[in-house]
């Protein structure tokens, strides 16, 4: 067992939430329910199937990547905002959310567990992003075959805009495009990325930089885990259950 806010306690100091800016979340617990928690469960978002999941399992708290929570907070409850909302209330379910935190973890976080994935070597942290080196370049075609592999679904998008061969990997999960010159000045010669705009084609092509949109959804599974196994080894006498949900985005 673990008190609410000791686990709170915990993930905002092995997160980092106090030196980790993140204009678009409000990470941390978002919605509390009782105070003493035995099974934890964790997914990518909080949405009404993965709470529902969650509430069968009889868990006391759930932790995800994508919370209920953004910007500058409710500004009015929405339908489906409600339904999610009562699952929780319904069930004295905690709702932990933790967004940018757990994309930049050098450790746990989304972008440095697909580099360890991927068997990257010299793995360097560039901001929120994961940079570094396949141990031989292998031909674009071939490393698209082994991100399939790893995110387990086809690759959306994939273009070798500056050359077949690659060799040097920057990765910025989820919608983090904008992030793909930060990982090109690192000397990324491709960027791994979840979805992106239909203007961010164009600017890879004239960059130009090799690109993968490999899913917003596949690229954000590993860090919650990866946070799973930490509270597990801390908290040896509770449960943590991962619950998945089907999106191709």
């Amino acid at each position: 067992m673990i008190l609410r806010d000791n686990l709170e306690t915990f993930c905002r100091t092995f997160l980092h939430l106090d030196t980790v800016p993140d204009p678009w979340c409000k990470n941390g617990l978002q919605v509390p329910g009782k105070s003493e928690i035995n099974k934890i469960a964790l997914g990518t978002t909080a949405s009404k199937n993965f709470l529902e999941m969650a509430a069968d399992w009889k868990a006391d708290a759930v932790l995800v990547h994508h919370g209920l929570f953004w910007g500058n907070g409710v500004k009015k409850l929405t339908p489906e905002l409600t339904k999610r909302l009562q699952i929780l209330l319904q069930n004295n379910i905690s709702l932990f959310g933790y967004h940018l935190p757990l994309d930049a973890h050098p450790e746990i976080g989304n972008n440095a567990q697909i580099a360890k994935k991927l068997g990257l070597q010299k793995i360097e942290m560039v901001d929120i992003c994961a940079v570094g080196d396949l141990p031989q370049p292998v031909d674009f075609q071939e490393f698209m075959s082994t991100c399939e592999q790893i995110f387990a679904q086809p690759v959306n998008f994939g273009e070798p805009f500056l050359q077949k061969k690659v060799s040097r990997i920057g990765i910025c999960s989820g919608g983090g495009s904008d992030y793909a010159e930060q990982c090109k000045a690192a000397g990324a010669d491709t960027f791994i990325v979840g979805e992106l705009s239909e203007h961010r084609y164009h600017d890879f092509s004239e960059m130009p930089i090799n690109f993968l949109a490999c899913g917003h959804h596949a690229t954000e599974r590993f860090g919650i885990q990866a946070l799973g196994d930490i509270l597990i080894n801390e908290y040896a006498n509770i449960e943590v259950s991962y619950f998945t949900e089907p999106c191709p985005i």
